[in-house]
């Protein structure tokens, strides 16, 4: 007994979003860092996007030759910094 393989309903596709990228270029300290953070939410807002979901920096820790880092003072392995979003008290919940 021959049986053809078996279909599989067609299921409609969920539209896939495309992140924003953001690339902020070149050797800098962490004071320039934080102004080209600043500047880029700066062009968001004048995107006119008020809100974003999730997001992923990755930076490469560096010394002062732009030689890439492993490891940070005493030896310790640069750790993953995760930050929880921010706290909305009961009036932000219910739109007050």
């Amino acid at each position: 007994m021959d049986m053809a393989p078996r279909k599989t309903a067609k299921t409609a596709k969920t539209p896939q979003t495309k992140g924003m990228r953001i690339q902020l270029k070149g050797l800098r300290t962490t004071r320039e860092l934080r102004a080209m953070l600043h500047e880029a939410v700066d062009q968001i807002e004048a995107l006119g996007l008020k809100r974003v979901r999730g997001s992923n920096l990755y930076i490469t820790p560096a010394d002062e030759q732009g030689n890439p880092l492993t490891h940070i003072a005493k030896g310790k392995k640069i750790p993953d910094i995760i930050i929880a979003e921010p706290y909305r008290s009961a009036a932000e919940e219910h739109g007050l």
